[in-house]
């Protein structure tokens, strides 16, 4: 049965993607990048699949960590974003990421994506950069915050 570890702070996206891929696999969730990168140098997974944002980092550090040891075919990443566009995949392919997909996943996209990947582990062509940069907005605990995921930069307040 082909393993697969995926590292999200949201239990339900654990709950989707647990339902989306089925009985057929071996499915450990994490939901902190340090967690997902001791399980991965601890036990053996066929496949990888991060959500790339966290409330206070990003997965890249684990990423970069991961492939000093194991190489894009020993284990296979899928990156998943709600701002995945082409500046942050080329970003994520420079440090060998195989494949990214747009959350919320869509049903068809991420299990074929897994099949695809489970059956040969390919590297996805990388997209050309866009030059663009973008922010993402919110007010929580009654501050505001911004992200910027091109330059890994938080703004909260005054800032």
């Amino acid at each position: 049965m082909k393993r697969i570890l995926f590292i999200d702070d949201s239990t339900a996206s654990q709950m989707i993607v647990r339902r989306i891929l089925g009985p057929g696999y071996s499915f450990t969730a994490v939901d902190t990048p340090t967690k997902g990168l001791s399980l991965a140098q601890s036990q053996e997974f066929d496949l990888l699949i991060t959500d790339f944002h966290f409330p206070q980092d990003t997965a890249l550090e684990m990423i970069i960590r991961l492939r000093q040891r194991k190489s894009p075919s020993e284990l296979p990443i899928i990156a998943a974003s709600c701002s995945m566009d082409n500046q942050l995949k080329a970003h994520l392919h420079k440090f060998g990421v195989n494949a990214c997909i747009q959350k919320p996943f869509a049903r068809d996209a991420l299990s074929s994506l897994v099949q695809r990947m489970l059956e040969s582990n390919f590297v996805e062509e990388a997209p050309p950069a866009d030059s663009t940069v973008c922010a993402f907005e919110w007010f929580f605990g009654g501050e505001y915050h911004q992200y910027c995921p091109e330059l890994n930069l938080f703004l909260r307040g005054e800032d």
